[in-house]
């Protein structure tokens, strides 16, 4: 077997509007992307009643 060649190509989800230009840094890797794998998430570790609004609104977003 070969060597694997992977790339990791950090960024924020929440900023969306970066979105098409991390597309366009992924595809000069390689030319295309074979496997994506995606590790992103927002949690909480408080009662509802100590946590800001801005905080709730954030995590429950469509």
């Amino acid at each position: 077997m070969g060597q694997a060649k992977i790339e990791i190509l950090p960024f924020d989800i929440n900023d969306f509007d970066s979105a098409p230009k991390q597309v366009e840094k992924a595809l000069l890797f390689f030319g295309r992307v074979d496997v994506l794998i995606n590790n992103a998430g927002i949690s909480q570790r408080s009662l509802i009643i100590d946590s800001k609004f801005d905080v709730f609104k954030k995590i429950n977003r469509d």
